[in-house]
């Protein structure tokens, strides 16, 4: 059985979960249980209550709406559970898409990180979003209930 790059990449992980500051989790399918990337909470500070944002999912499962349900998840497991006040990312500028998920989730641009990626082999920028606490919970109180 050939073992994927990001199954490899969690079997690394294993040892360095101990030190707490990422959370890593396997993104699958809620249907059929297939597996459709990975996502996680990375460089998780804890006095300052903040972490970092990433998702990783398959290109065919793009354009699904797979990468907001994940996202929105996330941010809610992020200030529920681990009572952060502050969830930051880092995405390439032209991935529109991915860009418009984390505008709908509610993330702001906080500033860009000139050519800081490469992409097909071209230097691109990277934009820097965050989303507070005190946004995430006012986007959540303005959101139309479906048990109305």
């Amino acid at each position: 059985m050939k073992v994927s790059a990001e199954e490899a990449w969690l079997h690394r992980l294993d040892g360095q979960i101990a030190d707490k500051t990422d959370v890593v989790l396997l993104v699958q399918r809620k249907s059929d249980m297939e597996p459709l990337g990975v996502t996680g909470l990375h460089d998780i500070h804890w006095l300052a209550r903040w972490a970092e944002f990433g998702v990783l999912l398959g290109r065919e499962h793009w354009g699904q709406g797979y990468g907001r349900e994940v996202t929105e998840r996330m941010l809610e497991y992020a200030f529920l559970e681990l009572n952060l006040n502050a969830v930051r990312l880092r995405v390439n500028a032209g991935h529109e898409e991915a860009v418009r998920c984390y505008e709908h989730a509610g993330y702001q641009q906080e500033g860009r990180l000139r050519e800081a990626a490469v992409v097909r082999g071209q230097p691109e920028d990277m934009l820097v979003m965050s989303l507070l606490r005190a946004e995430w919970q006012a986007n959540q109180d303005n959101a139309p209930s479906i048990l109305a």
